[in-house]
């Protein structure tokens, strides 16, 4: 099985700069677009990756804005929405480059979140989607956090440790 490997970065609609990474087969049967988790990067789903290789399937992956070889504030999210426009840039450059082919989107965690709220924005535009521990829900953990406006005393972002490493 032939493989291509491409790495690039485009541009985003507010001129982040994001890493991408594509494993090409040269004959595949459907396409996977994998998006990571906060304080990951594109580079932890290696093995994944040649998993779905293996399986006959194209895979584009990408770094999160904020996160890994992309630029923006190391670990900040300013607007998920924003995340959202990102993973929709992906989905539509492997549309372009693969139009018959089956497409379908692998989320984890935050990646999940993204993955879930991509599908319910843009219906019918994935085959299907594979959301692992996705972040859909408020965990007990944060009850008693509703309605504090984090943004008022945010000056600027502040990166915590676990994404100063992976950067």
């Amino acid at each position: 099985m032939q493989i291509q490997c491409h790495e690039t970065k485009i541009e985003t609609n507010d001129g982040v700069s994001l890493y991408v990474s594509k494993k090409i087969l040269e004959r595949p049967k459907a396409v996977m677009v994998i998006v990571h988790g906060l304080c990951e990067h594109s580079g932890r789903y290696d093995e994944v990756t040649a998993s779905f290789n293996s399986r006959g399937f194209s895979v584009y992956r990408f770094d999160n804005r904020g996160h890994g070889k992309s630029g923006g504030d190391r670990g900040y999210v300013r607007d998920f929405n924003e995340l959202i426009e990102d993973a929709s840039q992906i989905v539509e450059m492997a549309k372009t480059q693969n139009q018959r082919l089956p497409l379908f989107m692998l989320g984890h965690s935050m990646g999940g979140f993204i993955a879930a709220a991509y599908d319910i924005r843009h219906p019918h535009r994935l085959t299907g989607q594979i959301l692992s521990g996705a972040a859909t829900a408020v965990s007990p953990l944060l009850s008693g956090l509703e309605g504090v406006d984090f943004s008022a005393n945010a000056r600027d972002p502040i990166p915590n440790a676990l994404s100063a490493q992976i950067s």
